[in-house]
């Protein structure tokens, strides 16, 4: 059986042990919808590096001049500590540096943070010669990986398996993403989850900015970076009413399992739901961390 530390509504299911899909939906439902008062807000943004010859940032350029706020992705050895704004750094596959928000008491003030945080780490990139590109797609640069680190290994196997957008998305998109708290109970999620598929089409046409993707098959689009998004993984990538996400995230197939030593792509028909008794455990060794 795969040990997981959970609860469920009724109780604490008996030594932890994940024992049939009732429990594990539930112990999705409890990980990905956090019932509680809504009213936090954060953001992460990404952004593209240049030099002065029109290529990436190499990695050791951008360790080097984000200091102690390097990621330890970069540095195993830095503090990554928070921008003054309280963000953190990370660097996403194709080298684009990332901002993620401290969660913000409302939109105005994540604004004013994010401003700050913008504002240093443009100071600090800067004195390495290092400047950031604000767009959603590489529309000249071909894609080119600089983070190979297992989990990223691992994922652009299995969207080799897929095709060309899964390579694209890692390394030649960027995008602003805002998180929300879920709501405060299982119906003002459902209505909360419900807007947002609603309003998404809209939401991606007033924001659409990125006609043109280096590497791209050929097609006329206003969001390259959607269309990646659409065409990389179908399966895991489709709207899912929230009563139905429990369910739908049980059978989508997996993109890596971490194990002692280092990330893994699991079998292509591999889904969380065969961890269901043990049955992943006993080809891998152990079960999903989490």
């Amino acid at each position: 059986m795969t040990q997981l530390a959970h609860s469920r509504a009724d109780g604490v299911i008996a030594d932890g042990v994940l024992a049939d899909r009732a429990d594990a939906e539930v112990l999705v439902r409890r990980l990905c919808f956090r019932a509680g008062p809504a009213g936090l807000v954060g953001a992460e943004l990404e952004w593209f590096t240049r030099v002065p010859d029109g290529g990436r940032a190499p990695l050791s350029a951008l360790a080097d001049a984000l200091g102690p706020h390097c990621p330890v992705s970069l540095d195993s050895t830095s503090p990554a500590r928070p921008l003054r704004g309280g963000g953190r750094v990370t660097v996403e596959p194709g080298g684009q540096v990332e901002v993620s928000s401290a969660p913000g008491d409302g939109p105005n003030a994540l604004v004013g943070a994010l401003q700050d945080d913008e504002a240093h780490l443009r100071a600090l990139l800067a004195a390495r010669g290092i400047g950031l590109v604000a767009g959603a797609t590489e529309s000249s640069r071909p894609a080119l990986r600089l983070l190979r680190q297992p989990r990223y290994n691992a994922m652009a196997r299995r969207f080799d398996d897929v095709g060309p957008f899964g390579r694209l998305m890692m390394c030649s998109t960027a995008a602003t993403q805002v998180t929300v708290d879920a709501g405060a109970n299982d119906a003002d999620i459902a209505g909360r989850w419900a807007m947002l598929a609603a309003v998404g089409p809209a939401l991606v046409a007033a924001f659409a900015a990125s006609p043109s993707l280096a590497g791209a098959p050929a097609g006329v689009w206003a969001s390259q970076r959607m269309r990646a998004w659409l065409a990389l993984d179908p399966p895991r990538t489709r709207p899912v009413p929230f009563e139905q996400y429990a369910s739908w995230a049980l059978d989508v197939p997996l993109l890596c399992v971490r194990r002692d030593g280092g990330d893994w792509s699991p079998p292509p028909d591999a889904t969380f739901a065969d961890w269901i008794g043990g049955a992943l455990d006993d080809a891998i060794g152990r079960g999903p961390d989490f």
